[in-house]
């Protein structure tokens, strides 16, 4: 199985550091969790280059 591309879940604040790591927001989605607060997330995806899809 080859793997061409890998998916995170960011919070919003490291959304910036993955971007300069060649991640690109693929979508935003939402999560609720206690009291009424919602927490809310990027859904990044990088593209992998051949030589890091082929192992040694």
């Amino acid at each position: 199985m080859t793997v061409d591309a890998v998916r995170l879940e960011a919070s919003l604040p490291a959304c910036l550091l993955y971007e300069h790591r060649g991640y690109r927001t693929i979508c935003h989605d939402q999560w609720p969790v206690e009291n009424g607060v919602i927490l809310v997330y990027e859904i990044m995806e990088k593209q992998l280059s051949k030589e890091s899809r082929h192992g040694p």
